[in-house]
């Protein structure tokens, strides 16, 4: 039986074909109202290969801490609804507690972690709920994509290709996760050929929430190999430039796999069922408790 989920994205977010993107009008600023509008501290000395200014964002230890914690999360280490204990964090982390709450913020930021006055920051719950605005979301992105993606240009094609390959590779070697790291790729990919710099960014801030069910969805039986034929079929009807069909298999795929942790989450299954064991812990998690 259908679930809303996947009565949403058939109903409403593949049924149409947008039109081609017009060639956006170039406006030449004069170089005083460039001078102007650019602050002299954030022009890089050096360009790329395409003449474009460069900027290397530094990796500060807010970045780090908040990396090092969603990963855990993701994975599992840490479950949902844990309470994040600052205290015990900081002093299992050697840091000082700043760090620590800027990094909570970021995750906030992400749907992973909640912050409540007074009780702290914890590691949100999954939900059937959230799981249907993650991927009512991600289709929205994804198909949008697909259909602004009017020329097929070769190097995006045979990198597509390569996912592809490599991902069918790992699933015959029975490395699951790497075969999801190539898979997820693959999508990124699709969203890529759209040459929409805004729809990447907020593509972006949806892939850790992604992500977190995602990793529980390929531990059920069946679900990387019918994955991986569904992401060929999409493929190859890209390649052939037929739109329509690549976003009716993406459409299907998408609720597919929505539908499946759906029932899977009515049934009472818990996040480390799903993964196919309970989450490892580690010496080092002492803190999230």
């Amino acid at each position: 039986m259908p679930t809303r989920t996947s009565e949403f994205i058939s109903r409403h977010v593949a049924s149409y074909v947008l039109p081609s993107k017009a060639p956006a009008k170039r406006v030449q600023a004069s170089a005083k109202l460039r001078r102007r509008s650019v602050p002299r501290r954030l022009v890089a000395p050096s360009t790329s290969a395409a003449g474009h200014p460069k900027f290397d964002a530094p990796s500060t230890l807010v970045d780090k801490v908040a990396a090092h914690l969603r990963e855990m999360i993701l994975k599992g280490a840490i479950a949902p609804g844990t309470r994040l204990n600052e205290l015990r964090l900081a002093e299992g982390l050697s840091l000082s507690r700043s760090p620590l709450r800027e990094a909570f913020r970021m995750l906030a930021a992400e749907g992973i972690v909640a912050i409540t006055p007074r009780r702290g920051a914890w590691v949100r719950p999954i939900s059937i709920d959230e799981l249907r605005d993650v991927f009512e979301t991600r289709a929205l992105f994804e198909l949008f994509a697909v259909t602004r993606a009017q020329q097929r240009n070769e190097v995006e094609l045979s990198h597509m290709r390569g996912l592809l390959h490599d991902a069918q590779a790992m699933l015959k070697r029975g490395d699951i996760a790497a075969w999801y790291e190539s898979s997820q790729a693959f999508h990124d990919a699709l969203v890529d050929v759209a040459g929409n710099a805004q729809l990447k960014a907020l593509y972006e801030l949806l892939k850790p929430s992604m992500r977190r069910y995602q990793l529980m969805v390929i531990g059920l039986p069946r679900h990387p190999d019918g994955s991986q034929a569904e992401h060929q079929q999409i493929f190859d009807a890209f390649v052939r430039g037929d739109t329509q069909q690549a976003c009716n298999v993406l459409r299907d795929h998408l609720g597919r796999v929505a539908s499946t942790l759906t029932a899977a989450l009515k049934k009472g299954r818990t996040e480390a069922e799903l993964r196919g064991g309970a989450p490892y812990r580690s010496s080092r998690d002492s803190g999230f408790r």
